[in-house]
């Protein structure tokens, strides 16, 4: 489990006594995976962009894959968001999920000699999602960075809604592909790359807390 995530030069104390979530992430295995499936599943179909299903969880094949894990992000004791970070190892060369939809363009811009993190499957809890802000998706998306860090990655990718654009544009990502159909999902996305992990790091400790 990771320490909680904090604002620099706070204690938890006085976050508390302000009111100010305290959040901490866990990398989801056994139990809590299918606390990550559900979420996803009630984010997606909160939103139109999937149809219900009796098992009320949404799984895909990556979910199996060794290059990903899951985390479950928590504010207090309630869960508020989770996100798959998905590594491309050259020495192991394991497909990440946009390189269904976006190999072209990783070949082209990246190139596969390098490893590289994906950041998919980012939702948060339907309950939470006017509540938190940016602040909380900061919190969520640290565990992109720290799997970057872990993995030596150059570079972090990850396809998304147009109109979340604006909210990676202040993570230092720009686009790298035309719009297209993402699999198992009813939405267009348009792919991203954030090539400076240092400058991301700072940014979001800044954010969240060393």
């Amino acid at each position: 489990m990771q320490k909680n995530l904090i604002e620099p030069g706070c204690s938890d104390k006085r976050l508390l006594g302000k009111g100010w979530p305290v959040y901490h992430s866990i990398a989801a295995d056994g139990d809590l995976l299918g606390q990550v499936y559900a979420m996803r599943y009630q984010s997606y179909y909160a939103q139109g962009y999937i149809a219900k299903n009796s098992t009320e969880s949404f799984i895909d094949e990556y979910d199996e894959f060794p290059n990903s894990t899951s985390f479950l992000i928590y504010s207090g004791s309630k869960a508020l968001g989770s996100i798959r970070t998905s590594v491309f190892d050259p020495q192991v060369r394991l497909s990440v999920p946009t390189m269904e939809v976006f190999y072209t363009e990783i070949g082209a811009h990246l190139g596969f000699n390098s490893p590289f993190v994906e950041a998919n499957k980012f939702v948060v809890n339907p309950g939470f999602q006017q509540r938190g802000g940016v602040r909380a998706r900061f919190h969520i998306f640290r565990n992109i960075v720290e799997k970057a860090i872990e993995s030596g990655s150059e570079s972090i990718i990850t396809a998304v809604r147009p109109e979340h654009v604006k909210f990676y544009d202040l993570l230092y990502f720009y686009p790298i592909s035309k719009i297209k159909n993402y699999p198992h999902l009813s939405f267009k996305t348009i792919l991203l790359v954030c090539e400076d992990i240092e400058l991301l790091k700072k940014k979001i400790w800044k954010k969240t807390g060393n």
